[in-house]
Formats: structure tokens, C-alpha cells, sequence
């Protein structure tokens, strides 16, 4: 059985519809896009069921089934695990409270923590996409390496069991995920979203 919990996001300011539903769109993508990574728990699967196949072909060969980017939909996730919201309060400052599968939203609290942190730092400073993309790379990298469990250490322990090159693993990790919390980032960039605080409380 899936856990479930709420955590809240602290905002630091009022916005306007269109930017706070943009906030709200980015939030939920972001949601799904942790939601439906694969584990390694799924690769193990695969290995059980076809390991002849497995190995004939190459881990190589199965590497679409982990590096898909289609759009997961909301209506794809189990009803119970929609992202919802429960509690809102838009002033200086206010918050917004979310309940939903709690993997997921604890990851996206944690990366919104750890780009607060990163955001001190020198090293967060680009010129160009491509030096903003990498930085955003690194916080997936920092959540990939830390204890404990985690949706995102999951799928890069997947992607270093398949045995690919730390280049594609980086394409791959971007791709299904990273693009759409730097996107999520974004908004904290803006003002909108803050630091976040340790209010979790999870539940099944």
C-alpha cells in the first residue's frame, strides 16, 4: 500500500491568477513526473522474468522502457494518489498545503530545500541554460546520494544497474525528472516560493 501525507510549501507572496496557476500546473507535472519513475524494484522484475533475453540482448536494449519522456497524466495516477489540495493561504507569508502519495511530495519538498541551500552558494550563478541545467543536475545528484529511501535514489540505482555511462544516466535523470522540478524551481526563483520548513506529516 502506497503511503500517504501532506506537506506544505511556504509562499512568500501573493501572485496573480495566471502566475499561480502556472505555480499550481509546474507543481502538479512535477508531482507526476516523480510519481512515475520506475524503481529498481521494477528492473529486479524484469531480470526474474527474462534473464536469458536479458542477457542476449543487453541491459542496453531495455533502456527506452526507463528513458520514457511521454507525459504522465493525471489520469494515470490511482484516484487516491492524485495530488490534492487541502489547505491554502496566499499572503505575506502563506502556504499551501498538499496531500497525495508521500514519496513524491516529500521529494519535491527536499529538492525545493536543497536549491534554497544551493541558491547561497558561489557555484549557483549561470550564464546560460546549459550552466543552469547542470546546477539543477547536481541537486538531483545530491538527493540520488543521500540515505534513506527516495524515488529519486531509487531510479539512479535503477539506471547504475543497467550499467550505463554517467553522461546518458545524467540525459536520463534530466529528462524524466529534472526538467520538470527546475521548472517547478522557477517559481522560487521568482519570489513566489521560499525556503521550506520541516511542517511533513505523513500518514497512510
Amino acid at each position: 500500500m502506497i503511503k500517504r501525507g501532506t506537506i506544505r510549501l511556504n509562499i512568500e507572496r501573493g501572485a496573480s491568477v495566471a502566475e499561480f496557476k502556472s505555480f499550481l500546473d509546474d507543481l502538479e507535472t512535477a508531482y507526476l513526473a516523480v510519481y512515475a519513475l520506475p524503481s529498481n524494484q521494477e528492473w529486479r522484475s524484469l531480470e526474474r522474468r527474462f534473464p536469458f533475453l536479458i542477457e542476449f540482448l543487453g541491459a542496453g536494449f531495455f533502456t527506452h522502457r526507463f528513458a520514457n519522456t511521454e507525459r504522465f497524466g493525471s489520469e494515470n495516477v490511482f484516484p487516491l494518489d492524485q495530488i490534492e489540495i487541502t489547505r491554502i493561504s496566499i499572503q505575506s507569508p502563506g502556504f499551501v498545503e498538499l496531500l497525495a502519495a508521500f514519496n513524491p511530495l516529500q521529494q519535491i519538498r527536499e529538492y525545493l530545500k536543497d536549491r534554497h541551500e544551493r541558491k547561497k552558494d558561489k557555484e549557483w550563478r549561470w550564464e546560460s541554460e546549459k550552466d543552469r541545467a547542470a546546477a539543477e543536475v547536481n541537486i538531483l545528484r545530491i538527493q540520488a546520494e543521500r540515505e534513506g529511501t527516495s524515488a529519486i535514489r531509487e531510479f539512479s540505482e535503477l539506471l547504475d544497474s543497467i550499467g550505463l555511462r554517467e553522461e546518458e544516466k545524467q540525459k536520463i535523470l534530466w529528462e524524466r525528472v529534472g526538467g520538470p522540478l527546475a521548472r517547478l524551481g522557477k517559481h522560487q526563483d521568482s519570489g513566489l516560493l521560499g525556503s521550506q520548513n520541516d511542517n511533513v506529516d505523513s500518514h497512510r
